[in-house]
Order: structure tokens, then sequence, then C-alpha cells
């Protein structure tokens, strides 16, 4: 028999018991540790690399740079001149943001990016809207639109709204894929008081969960917004539906669940995830003619928490992304919305 079995046949069993426990925890503790360690170093090279190439300065000093931030600021005006209720002189320190940058983008580089091509098209349609309506826009406004207009010879660039009737919207939702997928568009002017049943979103919820997953993982939690109450809350607190989301019959919330993820290197996952789910489902809310437009929840902290206690979210979903949908119009206009070129993504290695 080895010394350190008769030391240990020596000790009580309780005093082992205890000596164990306490071992396991300092182990735990150790582990616990470096768990954490590993979380904070991938959140770390997150952080750096948004720090080293993100435009959270809004430096613009690249041409990537600065047409994305054009193509958010024209999408804003684009989707005002969709509106069946368009108000005459909207967005004039939006449009006057958008000048400022195709100024610059016109003093910095060569190259007609076609979606700088895009946002002179929004330009000119907005022109051309208030000059048909004899609306004077206030001067500096004008001479901005007149200098940028005339720099690029504006007769060459359109960006036209489609028009939809209720037939023609939903006309290929039996058809192949391709024609389907390019039917379907982010729809923002539903119905007054039109209804979407919630038999027929839960068809298209179950659709939807058709969508892949990590490790079918399937985190994606849906969560419906009925009351009309709650749907003028949760839409004060988003940023991105002003003009038309009052007119939701409903919103879909969806979130993921923390519980079902477990490692640093999984971080991306509720996102990626629900990012896949939230494009079957808007697929889904289409074939069941449903209009829909996904609303991104880029909130602040004191946002989000409010939104929680409305909808007594748990504390182990974060939201992804809110869906307003509605019945459609008889006649309604939809943004083209134009898609990069695809030869500036897609890369082949």
């Amino acid at each position: 028999m080895s010394i350190r079995s008769i030391i240990r046949n020596l000790i009580p069993k309780s005093i082992l018991v205890v000596h164990r426990k306490r071992f396991q925890k300092k182990i735990e503790r150790k582990n616990q540790k470096q768990r954490f360690d590993l979380y904070n170093d991938y959140y770390q090279f997150d952080l750096q690399r948004n720090l080293l190439y993100s435009n959270y300065q809004y430096t613009n000093d690249t041409e990537e740079k600065l047409v994305t931030q054009i193509i958010i600021v024209y999408h804003t005006i684009e989707k005002g001149l969709t509106m069946g209720n368009t108000r005459l002189g909207f967005g004039e320190e939006k449009m006057e943001r958008l000048l400022d940058l195709c100024i610059t983008y016109l003093d910095k580089f060569n190259n007609k990016h076609n979606m700088f091509c895009e946002a002179i098209g929004v330009i000119n349609n907005y022109n051309q809207l208030h000059l048909a309506a004899n609306y004077k826009l206030n001067n500096q406004l004008q001479e901005k639109i007149n200098q940028v207009l005339n720099q690029v010879e504006s007769s060459n660039y359109t960006a036209d709204q489609l028009n939809f009737t209720s037939e023609t919207y939903f006309q290929h939702k039996n058809a192949s894929f391709d024609l389907f997928s390019k039917s379907r568009h982010s729809l923002r002017d539903f119905k007054d008081n039109g209804t979407v049943e919630l038999e027929i979103l839960e068809k298209a919820v179950e659709l939807a969960q058709k969508a892949p997953s990590t490790c079918n993982r399937q985190s994606t939690r849906v969560h419906i917004i009925n009351n009309k109450d709650l749907i003028e809350k949760t839409l004060n607190l988003q940023t991105g539906n002003r003009g038309f989301g009052d007119r939701s019959s409903k919103l879909i919330i969806l979130t993921s669940d923390l519980q079902c993820w477990e490692s640093p290197t999984l971080r991306h996952g509720p996102y990626f995830d629900g990012g896949i789910f939230t494009m079957n489902l808007l697929y889904a809310l289409h074939f069941y003619k449903i209009g829909a437009c996904a609303l991104n929840w880029f909130a602040t902290i004191e946002n989000d928490s409010q939104l929680r206690k409305f909808i007594n979210l748990p504390d182990n979903e974060i939201i992804l992304v809110i869906i307003g949908c509605g019945e459609v119009k008889e006649q309604f206009k939809i943004a083209k919305s134009r898609r990069r070129d695809i030869k500036s993504i897609f890369k082949v290695h």
C-alpha cells in the first residue's frame, strides 16, 4: 500500500469530501475565468476591427464609405416619394445632406458608381416633383440641386418608383423561384384599417421554420404584436417607420434565445440564424399575400429596455428585427431600391 493510500485511510471521509469540493470549486472558478477571458478576447477582436475599418467617425475617406452614406440618405428620400400622401417640401434636411455627400463624391472620385447614379436619379425625381407642383423649395437647397444636376447631366438619370395593383404585386407568388423572389419588395403603404389574420401569420411562421440554423439550434423566437397601443409604443421606439408604420395591422418581433448558444466563437450566431429566418419569413408572408417591411432594431439601450417591458420579453432573448405587415392597397407605389452592380460584390478566389 502506498503512503498516499495510508494517509487517505487515516483522514476522515468527511474531511476528504470537503477538500474535494473545495478543489472542484477552485477548478470551476479557474475555468469560468478562462471562459470569461476567452469571451472578452473575441469581443475585443470585434471591437478593434470595427474601430479600424467601420465608418463610425463618418470620415467618408474611402469610396465605399461615402457611397454607403449616399445610399442611406437617398433611400429615405426614395421612400418618401412612394408614400400615398407625399407632402411637398418633405425631407429638405435629408436632401441637403444628400447633396453635400454627392458634391463630396464628385470632388473626390471620377468613378460613377451605379449607386451614386441612383442617388442622382432620386434627386432628379425629387426636383421634378416640386417643379411640376410649382412648389418653391428654399433657395439654398434649390441652388445645390441645380449645381449637382448640372454637373452630371441629370437627364440621363431617373429613379422612378414601381407602380402596382394588389393583383399585379402577387402575380408571381406561384411562379418559379427567380420570378417569385424578384417580385417581393419592402411594402410600406398598407391599406387603412386593413387586417392580417393571426392564422395566416402562424402558417407563414411555420413555413419560415424551414430556414436552416446552426446545428439545427432553431434559436429564433417569434412575437406577434396585435394590440394597437403596443404597436404604437413599439413603433415610437423604432426610427425607420415614420410616415407608414402606423398603418401596420400587426408587428412581428423576431428574437433569439441566448440559452441556445454556448461559445464565444458563436457570438454572431443569433444574427446569422435570425437573418436567414427573417428572409424566409418575408418570402412566406409574400406567398400568403401579406405586405411586409423589415424594420431594423439598432436601438439605444434605453429603447431596448422599454420595448422589453412593453412586451414582457424574457431577459434571455435578444431582439433581432421588427417586421411591419398589413393588407395591401388596391394601388400603390414601391421604392425601386436598386441593387449594387453584381461585379462589385461577386469575388472569385
